[in-house]
Parts: C-alpha cells; sequence; structure tokens
C-alpha cells in the first residue's frame, strides 16, 4: 500500500460538449508528486457520463437526481445525469481512462484543436488526500460547488481492466 503525502492537487471536471450535441464530463486530476515541484506531470483524465460530485454513499442523487437536485450541486444544462449501479456501497459510475492532459486543461475552457468539440469548467475542486492499494485509489476532494461552499466527497476509484475503471462515494 502507498499513500500520497501530497495535499492541495488540483482538480477539474469539464463539460466535453462534442460536435454531434452529445456531451461528457472529463474529469482530470493531478497525480501524487504533483505539488512536489514537479510540474511537469501530465493530468490523469478520467471520461465519465456525468458530473463525479454527484456521486452520494448512501445511493441518492444520482438515479433519482433527474427529478430532485442535490443542494450544492444546481444543475448545469448539458452535462448528462449520474446512472446509479446496482449493488455498489453507493451511486457509481464506469469511467474510462483516456490520454493525459496537459496542465492548461486546468483552467481552460473553449474549443478543442481539430473539431473535437469544446469544453467547460463545471466544477474545481482539491485532491486532499490520495491512498493508492494495489488496483483501488481512494481520494478525498474537497470540492467548490457553484454556489460559493465547498463539499468534501470521499470517492473509491478501482482500475477493473484496460481503460475500464469504475468509482463510487465511500
Amino acid at each position: 500500500m502507498t499513500e500520497s503525502t501530497a495535499t492541495n492537487l488540483p482538480t477539474v471536471q469539464l463539460l466535453h460538449q462534442l460536435p454531434d450535441d452529445s456531451a461528457h464530463v472529463d474529469w482530470l486530476l493531478a497525480p501524487p508528486g504533483f505539488d512536489d515541484g514537479n510540474n511537469d506531470h501530465p493530468l490523469i483524465a478520467l471520461r465519465a457520463p456525468g458530473r463525479i460530485d454527484e456521486l452520494e454513499k448512501d445511493g441518492s442523487g444520482a438515479a433519482e437526481s433527474a427529478q430532485r437536485p442535490k443542494p450544492g450541486a444546481p444543475r448545469v444544462p448539458g452535462v448528462p445525469r449520474v446512472p446509479g449501479a446496482p449493488g455498489a456501497p453507493g451511486a457509481a459510475m464506469d469511467l474510462i481512462r483516456i490520454a493525459d492532459h496537459r496542465l492548461a486543461y486546468l483552467d481552460y475552457e473553449g474549443p478543442i484543436s481539430d473539431r473535437r468539440g469544446i469544453v467547460r469548467r463545471i466544477c474545481r475542486g482539491t485532491t486532499r488526500s490520495w491512498l493508492e492499494q494495489g488496483n483501488i485509489w481512494d481520494l478525498q476532494i474537497v470540492w467548490d460547488l457553484e454556489t460559493g461552499t465547498q463539499r468534501l466527497q470521499a470517492l473509491r476509484i478501482e482500475h477493473l481492466q484496460a481503460a475500464k475503471w469504475l468509482v463510487w462515494a465511500i
């Protein structure tokens, strides 16, 4: 088991609107070591069907959130809702690991080269702890919400196979 002693690792969620009008969320995380003066690390990039900050430990706020928005997480037009995952400890979603991203994407909003769509930041946060055990990462993230408040969220991310990952609230 390895534990990162890094704190204040930046993370963002970008709404990626594609030319065909479909959308997904690109979740970008600065890896452990990022704040140790080595900012050459690229950002870990995971594609999600909806907002990571909407995952709830008890499973609420995911499938039913389309009918009942959660306090502190106002709806952003075009952002897909999070599907619930039966049998998981809480609401969960599949992730796909995509190519690492440049640090500029922590702040970038706008068109993507080669007509691949447009990105817009929908949530920014700070990873306060990062614990790795084999193919599992346990993270604690403080999200800066659109309401001007912050929310602490504990997440577990499991690498299932190849580019397939799963995330849920713990």
